[in-house]
């Protein structure tokens, strides 16, 4: 799974599955860090190119940090390959695999996941949404019960000394404070 954040890309990938030894897990993780390091020189040097910010000797000059960047891959697909025997499942999780619209139309299968996922999707979104409406009508609704009962609550800080009158006083109150409620 990879998100995109302010233009880098992050990848959350799982670590491998049995007993692969510390040093492979470190190298990997390793080469990781520097193909993402490298990847993002490129991609910023890419976008100046494409803004004419470098010259032409500029960008040659890049050319030593894209084989560097290819060592790395390569080097990592070895690392990959000793992880295979003990997780052959791990390898599928490093990489994407580009899949045409007419493969997706191949596979009835996979179309009806697609579609189940996205009408999930759909379906979250509005009960989101519709959680979110009803909240702004409750919180709206109490803020005016509170200032109501507010109102209410001040009568008591002025309440009569004759006991009698005090008594039919709090009785009002709490009848009219329990309508309210």
């Amino acid at each position: 799974m990879s998100i995109s954040w302010r233009g880098c890309w992050v990848y959350s990938v799982p670590h491998p599955k049995g007993n692969v030894p510390d040093y492979v897990l470190e190298q990997l993780q390793r080469l990781k860090r520097e193909i993402s390091a490298k990847r993002q020189i490129l991609e910023a040097a890419d976008r100046l190119t494409a803004d004419n910010t470098l010259t032409h000797a500029e960008t040659f000059s890049l050319n030593p940090l894209r084989q560097e960047l290819s060592e790395l891959q390569s080097q990592r697909e070895e690392v990959l390959k000793q992880i295979k025997p003990i997780d052959p499942s791990y390898q599928l999780t490093q990489t994407v695999q580009p899949i045409s619209f007419g493969e997706i139309l191949e596979t009835p299968n996979l179309i009806g996941k697609i579609e189940d996922y996205l009408l999930n999707l759909l379906c979250c979104r509005s009960k989101i949404l519709f959680a979110y409406h009803q909240a702004r009508l409750c919180y709206w609704e109490a803020r005016q019960l509170y200032s109501k009962i507010e109102t209410q609550v001040q009568i008591f800080n002025h309440l009569p000394t004759d006991s009698a009158v005090r008594l039919e006083t709090l009785k009002k109150l709490i009848t009219t404070v329990s309508r309210l409620a």
